[in-house]
Formats: structure tokens, sequence, C-alpha cells
């Protein structure tokens, strides 16, 4: 049923609502308490001190707490609180900050509106601009007449990163912050009704659409530069594009309808290398619990719906938070359930959250991406993020991309392309509609899941030739634990090669050549075999030119169906070649 449809028998059931609108509001913040909280590896590497010997807290953050006063004014519109306006809050604080070797009390700090909507300032007592804020989450409860605005990521302004030493560092997350306010509302001012009170659940018909992908950037480092490595996040944007909302409930908070438990979206974001030929994939995150929507460019308020157009933003603090991050394996990716008994979160299966435990090293439940794999002449390097939604009827606008630009350095920045483009970043190295010649890729749908095979053959000259296969699991659960590629009679393959995501040899797979195939196998466990949202690479040189487009089946097995073979038909070895004396290439 539509949206639309549901909406009129509600209305004829219960009658329509008032004709008037709920007034648009303006309310008032006179005191707040709030805190600075620091990333920080983040806040060491590039030289930014908290006063005193603060500890890390249980996010890995170091904090800086404060009170403010002031007259801060709150736009409402339809009762629904929407963004900050005039007027400040002065902080008061014993803490002084460390920018590089400037001293910089909290005393005195001011917090403004930002320049854009729910975005936020904070001046110097000098009056040069400090961070700025954004991203801002929030909740309101209007019978206590309470504001929290929190996991606000705080950025460094070209005036603080000069301090830090170079513009180039403007615009990095380097902290959250989080404000807690008693608001005053004006005598009178009701709640909204009418809109976005009673939920439209769709099965399976939620669409869920990644838009945008805003900042990419380093939280953490192990190692030195530049032989180390970097723990990368993005923040991701989404919108709810379909005709049904989508149920936003956060981890271990109760049962709630429509699956009777607390559903939640997850997201996952990658990097990936195209180069020489090849892409590669360079990092896998964690799995990030989705806990909450501020609905925003609607008219529906912050909670734990995703109503039809809203919109929400994870920020880069907000995915590296360790307290909602877990192993992917967690969940099956293609009806994107969560096993919470014997999870992280849950390993006694008591249905109470255990703390996470903390970090083991700064890599942990992170994105770590090899420093080295970001130094590549001529490289082109992509992000991506995907968002595992319940019931959503288009994996490929899910997810989305941007290209980067690694910028080296203790602290690496990454400059972002032009625009997010939707669907897979491997459709960047064989275009499905334009593949050209001797190149191929096949959407594989087993109706269980999606995967796609791409492949690309070079003529080395001298009757060898170079295959280039990648594999990329989109949301296939089974993990695939064998490859095999067909070959001709009197084929020889030499230059055998394998690359998976991580740089552990004991998961890398095996090939063997035997029975007219060339065939990689996965070691005997779960961790080596390819999972959902993950890109493999197969590679060899061969003595036999490549067949038309589909011209070879392809064989693939898996872990958890051992009974069941995929056999997607591809570019492959075609003809065996010889050099024929003459010196020209003859086929036979």
């Amino acid at each position: 049923m539509s949206r639309a449809a549901a909406m009129a028998l509600i209305l004829s059931a219960v009658g329509a609502p008032s004709s008037a609108a709920p007034p648009d509001e303006r309310w008032q913040v006179r005191s707040a308490t709030g805190r600075i909280a620091f990333h920080a590896e983040l806040a060491r590497d590039l030289g930014i001190g908290v006063g005193g010997k603060a500890a890390a807290d249980a996010e890995g953050r170091i904090g800086a707490a404060f009170e403010a006063t002031g007259d801060l004014e709150l736009l409402a519109p339809g009762s629904l609180f929407r963004d900050l306006a005039g007027g400040e809050l002065l902080l008061d604080s014993r803490v002084v900050l460390r920018l590089g070797r400037t001293d910089v009390p909290l005393k005195g700090v001011s917090l403004r509106r930002g320049m854009m909507e729910r975005t936020v300032t904070l001046f110097g007592a000098d009056g040069l601009p400090l961070f700025s804020g954004d991203y801002m989450h929030f909740s309101v409860d209007r019978e206590a007449g309470r504001l929290r605005m929190f996991n606000i990521d705080l950025r460094l302004t070209p005036e603080s990163a000069r301090l830090l030493g170079g513009e180039r560092y403007a615009g990095v997350a380097v902290g959250v912050l989080e404000l807690t306010a008693p608001v005053t509302i004006p005598p009178g001012a009701v709640s909204p009704d009418g809109a976005c009170t009673t939920p439209v659940w769709g099965a399976p018909s939620n669409d869920v659409a990644l838009i945008d992908i805003g900042f990419v950037q380093q939280m953490a480092r192990e190692g030195t530069f530049p032989g180390g490595r970097i723990a990368v996040a993005p923040s991701a944007t989404l919108k709810n594009v379909g005709s049904t909302d989508v149920p936003w409930y956060g981890k271990f908070s109760g049962s709630f309808p429509p699956y009777d438990n607390d559903q939640h979206p997850f997201l996952v974001w990658n990097m990936y290398r195209i180069a020489n030929g090849t892409i590669e994939q360079i990092g896998v995150s964690p799995l990030k619990h989705a806990f909450l929507t501020v609905n925003t460019n609607c008219a529906c308020a912050s909670g734990n719906i995703l109503w039809v157009t809203c919109e929400d933003t994870y920020g880069t603090g907000t995915n590296d938070s360790i307290n909602s991050l877990g192993p992917r394996p967690e969940v099956r990716a293609y009806f994107v359930v969560w096993r919470r008994c014997g999870s992280l979160f849950d390993p006694d299966c008591n249905g109470v959250q255990n703390g996470a435990p903390p970090r083991a090293s700064a890599m942990d439940r992170r994105m770590a991406v090899e420093e080295s794999d970001l130094q590549t002449p001529g490289a082109l390097y992509y992000v991506d993020s995907w968002y595992l939604v319940r019931d959503d009827v288009d994996i490929f606008n899910t997810m989305g991309w941007r290209r980067v630009t690694p910028n080296p350095g203790t602290v690496w920045t990454f400059s972002l392309g032009p625009s997010l483009e939707n669907g897979p970043v491997i459709d960047q190295w064989v275009d499905p509609a334009a593949p050209g010649p001797n190149a191929q890729s096949v959407l594989i749908d087993t109706r269980r899941g999606k995967m796609k095979v791409a492949v690309r053959v070079t003529d080395l000259g001298g009757g060898q030739w170079r295959y280039e296969y990648a594999l990329m699991n989109f949301d296939f659960d089974p993990r695939v634990k064998s490859f095999s590629v067909p070959l001709p009679s009197g084929a020889t393959p030499t230059g055998i090669g394998f690359h998976d995501v991580d740089r552990d040899a004991g998961t890398d797979w095996t090939a063997t050549v035997a029975g007219g195939a060339i065939s990689w196998l996965a070691p005997p466990n779960q961790a080596a075999t390819q999972a959902y949202s993950t890109l493999f690479n197969f590679r060899f040189t061969v003595n036999a030119a490549p067949s038309a487009a589909s011209g070879v089946s392809l064989d693939l097995a898996f872990l958890e169906a051992r009974s069941w073979r995929l056999h997607p038909a591809i570019v492959g070895p075609g003809t065996t070649t010889t050099l024929a004396r003459r010196g020209r290439l003859d086929a036979r």
C-alpha cells in the first residue's frame, strides 16, 4: 500500500487534523552544560592538548567540560526544533587548550550559530573563530523543557589550523561537541499533531538512498609516517526516497513494530585503489549500528523512525564511536538481521548491553589503511559507504562513493571529488555499459544477494595476455570460498596472484592448475572466505587470447552453501597462442 493511500485510510478513520498549523516558535536558552571531547590519537598527532592530565573516556576521547550562560535563540518552525538563531552562550571552564604552541582558555569562548543550518561556531576571547561544528544530532524533551545537542563534529577553522602547522588541516574534525540546556518555550505552545505520528511500514518496499559523503578523514594512526597505518572514516548522509517509513531503533532499546525488535540500519564503508590496470580494496570498516535519525528537510521530529522524504547524517566522529561499532559477520547482509545473542555487545545472551570493550589497538574496529597503499603513483582512490536497510528494494542506491585524493603527512587529509555517485566503485574500473575491448562486467543475482565479477585483459605481446578478475560480494551471505577460470588446451599460466583487503598471509587463497582450470581456494576458516561488502582479486598471465564476451563460464563455490555453485559467463582465456617463426602471432 502506498503512503498516500495509507494516510487516506487513517484520515477517514480518525478525521482530518485541525486546519491550524503548529506555530513557528522561538525558544530561548540562557544556560547550558557541555563538553568538548577530542579524538585522543588525532589530537596528539596534530598537537592539540587539553589542560591537566585528563584520561581518555570509553570512546577514546579526551574531554573538556564547561558551563555556559548567555542568551541564545532557537528556531522551532511548526513547533519542532530546527536551528539556532541569534545570540550566544559564553563558556566558563578552567580548561586551557593548547593548539600547537598557543594556549587557548575555554573561559570566555563564545558559541554562536554557524553559517549553515544546525551548525555552530566557537569563537575565542579575541574574536577569532576556533572551531566550527556540524552534523548535529539532537533530542528535545518538550515536557521537561530540555534540549540536548550532541555528536556535533567539531572542525578546525583556518585560523586554528594555522596554529597547528598549516591550513590544510582546516575542516578536520578533531572532536565532538555536546550541549544540554533548559529551554524556555512560549506559553501555550503545543506539540505538533497529525504529522509523522502513524508510520506506514513496508515489507519489502523500503527505499533508503545514500545522498552524500561530506567528509573523509584520518581518525588515528599506528606506526611512523610514511610506513604506518591510519584509520579512516567518512560522514554519510541518507534520505528516505521510498513510500514507507523505516524503523531506526537503537540496539537494546526494546521491542517495536514492524519487526518486534530494536531493528535499525547499519553502515559499512570501504576504500579502493585503481592503478596499473587493476582495482583493489585497501580498506574495510567495522559494522556501524545506527541509533537515531534527526529527520532533516522534512516536517518530522527527531526520533527512531526515518519518515518518508526525511534525511539524516552520521558524521565522522559518530562513525568512529566505539560503542556503536561491531564485527561485520554479526549481521546477515541480505536479510539485514543482527545476531544479537553472543555478539560483541551481548556475549552472555542476556539481552542487556555490555559495555564495548576498549580498543586493543589504534586500528581496532576502524578502517585501517596502509600508508604505503596511499602512495601509488598515478592511482585513483575511492571511498564508499553502504547502508544496510532491512527490506530495502534497491541495494545500489543505498551505496555511493566519492573519489578522494590523499594528501600525505603525519595526519593525512583527503580532498573529495565533485559529488557523490550512487552504485559500486567496481563500475569505475569496468563500466558495465561500455566495458571496452577485452573487458566485461557481469552482475550475479542469486535472489539471496548480489555479486559482481569484472575482468580486464591486457595484451602483453609475444602471445601473452594478462587477465585481471575482480569479484565484488555485495550482500551474499554464504561467503565465497573458491574461484575457478577454465583454461584451453595447451595454456600455461604464470604470474598467478591473489589480493584481499587484509595483509594477513594466513588468509590468502591458494592457486592450483589442474583439470583444465586455474582455481583459487580459501584456507579452511571462515575469516579467509569472501564476505559481503568486500572485493577480491584473481590474476594470471597465460598464452591464450581472450574469448568473446560471455565466452567462458567461471566456477564459484561457497562456504555456507556447500552443494551450491554458480557459473557466471564472462570473458576468459579462449584460444591458445604461439609465436610463429616469422614473428607473427597465430592462434591454434
